[in-house]
């Protein structure tokens, strides 16, 4: 008896089977399965890959750095301002140098000048040669010029300390720009492939809906996957020309220069376990400081300078 009911049970599940089986769609040909499978190796038409673009020049950091600190106007003005700093200590510095001038004067009378019209006389005009010398030396003004020399000469040493610190600040700021671009395009890429790929799941949803094999509800799913991918895709593509720009902008370009941005592979330096060192490092060596310094002990000496004028004008009334 329980033999019997076992072939039974056995007998029935093979009919649910065949039932089942025989309910299903057919199996998709030979033809199907490749142009399900193609859309897989061929990416869509309007989709860029994440390679870079080898017309594009290729820039790294230490690169983005020389060409910042050759190019940028900041660097240049800074220079400039250094130099003529420098040309104000030469003219402070003259002050204290001997000085010499020298004069001469000729006259040669005119033909028949010296004539008279009855007792009315013609004034004469008579050949002569004139010459002088005159040499100066500062021996003593109570330390003004002194002073003042060393009053012009800390400010130009301020402004050369400035010069380097617009040079640092440059490279900071290209530092950053290039991380911001470099970030910005590796976004671009990520979005880029999203893209293709939501293409590819579009194009596969489509071609099995038209086979039966899918609703048209996931082809309406498939279709706003790829739309959002495509605006993600155009909001890493202004991202990625505004990074750029402000990169183009820190190296001292006129026009836009698309680069590839090559990343360093050498790992950073890990920092010291104790910040003070940096601190003391950085209080003792950092441009921005020393210039602020520099400004404050010149403008010491020139109070020196000028207070020193009044002690003489005093003395002068004395």
């Amino acid at each position: 008896m329980k033999i019997s009911l076992t072939l039974l049970t056995i007998a029935f599940a093979s009919a649910g089977f065949a039932s089942a089986q025989s309910s299903l769609p057919a199996a998709p040909a030979p033809q199907l399965l490749s142009s399900l499978q193609a859309p897989q190796t061929t990416p869509a038409a309007g989709a860029a890959g994440p390679a870079a673009n080898p017309t594009q020049p290729t820039l790294t950091r230490a690169q983005a750095e020389q060409l910042a600190i050759r190019d940028n106007p900041r660097i240049s003005v800074g220079k400039l301002e250094a130099l003529a700093s420098h040309q104000v200590y030469r003219e402070a510095k003259s002050a204290e140098l001997p000085t010499a001038t020298a004069a001469v004067t000729a006259m040669d009378a005119e033909e028949a000048t010296r004539i008279s019209a009855g007792s009315l006389t013609s004034s004469r005009l008579l050949e002569h040669v004139g010459a002088g010398a005159n040499f100066t030396q500062l021996l003593y003004d109570f330390g003004h010029t002194h002073n003042m020399v060393l009053s012009r000469k800390l400010a130009e040493q301020a402004s050369s300390a400035n010069a380097q610190a617009t040079v640092e600040d440059i490279i900071l700021a290209t530092d950053q720009a290039f991380y911001n671009a470099l970030t910005a395009q590796a976004e671009l890429n990520v979005a880029k492939q999203t893209v293709s790929t939501r293409q590819t799941t579009e194009s596969q949803v489509g071609q099995m809906t038209k086979n039966k094999l899918k609703s048209t509800l996931d082809l309406s799913f498939a279709d706003v996957d790829l739309s959002q991918a495509k605006l993600l895709q155009i909001d890493a593509q202004n991202n990625a020309d505004s990074a750029m720009a402000v990169l183009d902008a820190v190296l001292g370009l006129d026009h836009t220069v698309q680069y590839t941005l090559v990343e360093q592979t050498a790992a950073p330096q890990p920092p010291p376990p104790d910040a003070q060192p940096l601190i003391q490092e950085a209080l003792r060596q950092r441009p921005d400081l020393q210039a602020l310094t520099l400004d404050t002990r010149s403008a010491q000496k020139y109070a020196r300078a000028q207070w020193e004028i009044g002690r003489a004008s005093c003395r002068e009334r004395v």
